[in-house]
């Protein structure tokens, strides 16, 4: 009896301990963005690495197809969160390939192996894991190298209407490619956030919410409840008949700057449903992906002016039937006046 009265507890106590430690996790990636900023005059891109990647090859001007610009914040914020050997490694491997910027993910045939490092994919960073997140260092595959998970996406903001060249409607402070200032954040530095957590996926067959995603149909009508349709009653699952689950997971490999691998929208509330719009190698940066985590009854978010805070899953998100907007107030309540960083909402957390 004595053990039962205790074990609560203790587990409580435990998981206190985890969602602290997350925080501070945050905390050292708000810093390695500030620090960023104080660089380079701006905010990283949510996804690329342009910079690196010179080749004729006939994609590189295809933002959809060319894999060098699919690198994404984690990448970029390493110097400044004080991993400059990791770093390194990356330049080496685009030195080594002749200036073509490799891939965020790996495959057995990409550049024949040709400067690839393995270890630079697999070898996990504990500032980018959230300690309640205990599924696996490693929840992705790929060409037989195990990539190292990262549970904290960049912010989005509400607007999650992508085209095909992406170049997104920039409504929180990250953008693909896009390099911001501190100056676009007129809502406040404390009121914009600029990460969270986002729960990994736990295997390849779950149609969990947490950790993976429904494929909708690509529309100009589209709003968050298409994507809310896609669960069953339970509202934690998604259905198992007449929905498409998403051909890759939800947040899996570390420096994939895809926004279904390193973003989040403050469009559903958190612990929500996660949609990818048409097909997932069609349009990757379409996606309607919730902030999400293991810790009990919310997320962890770190905001543009460097504190982190806890948000209950049943902070106001407004209604999920209303159409995106590009300017203005947010449609989303709370929740998604906290994604945009100069949307002139009035309303208070």
């Amino acid at each position: 009896m004595l053990i039962a009265l205790l074990l609560p507890a203790v587990q409580a106590a435990r998981e206190a301990a985890r969602r602290m430690q997350c925080a501070n996790n945050l905390k050292q990636i708000a810093i390695g963005i500030h620090n960023y900023h104080d660089t380079h005059q701006a905010f990283p891109a949510a996804r690329n690495a342009q910079r690196y990647y010179a080749t004729s090859d006939s994609n590189d001007s295809n933002h959809n197809t060319n894999r060098g610009y699919q690198w994404g914040i984690t990448l970029q914020i390493l110097p400044f969160i004080e991993m400059i050997p990791r770093y390194e490694v990356f330049k080496t491997m685009v030195s080594s390939t002749n200036g073509r910027c490799p891939p965020p993910w790996y495959t057995g045939d990409d550049f024949s192996g040709n400067g690839l490092q393995p270890d630079f994919y697999s070898s996990p960073i504990t500032t980018y894991m959230c300690p309640s997140d205990t599924y696996s260092e490693y929840p992705f595959e790929s060409g037989g190298v195990q990539h190292a998970k990262c549970s904290y996406p960049s912010c989005r903001g509400d607007y999650v209407k992508y085209n095909q060249n992406e170049t997104d409607e920039r409504r929180g402070v990250f953008g693909v490619l896009r390099w911001t200032s501190m100056s676009v954040v007129t809502d406040g530095t404390s009121k914009t956030i600029i990460f969270a957590d986002r729960a990994v996926r736990q295997n390849s067959s779950s149609r969990k919410i947490r950790g993976h995603g429904a494929v909708v149909a690509d529309s100009a009508t589209i709003t968050p409840q298409d994507c809310l349709n896609t669960l069953d009653t339970d509202r934690k699952t998604y259905k198992t008949t007449g929905v498409t689950m998403g051909q890759y997971e939800i947040g899996c490999m570390l420096f994939d700057g895809r926004s279904w691998q390193s973003g989040f929208t403050t469009v559903l509330p958190p612990n929500s449903a996660n949609c990818i719009f048409g097909t997932a190698s069609a349009y990757p940066n379409a996606a309607m992906v919730s902030a999400s985590s293991y810790h009990s009854g919310g997320i962890n978010a770190a905001y543009c002016d460097g504190s982190v805070s806890f948000i209950s899953e049943t902070v106001d998100a407004g209604s999920p039937s209303s159409a995106f907007v590009k300017d203005g107030e947010s449609p989303y309540g709370v929740w998604g006046a906290l994604g945009t960083a100069d949307g002139s909402e009035s309303k208070q957390f």
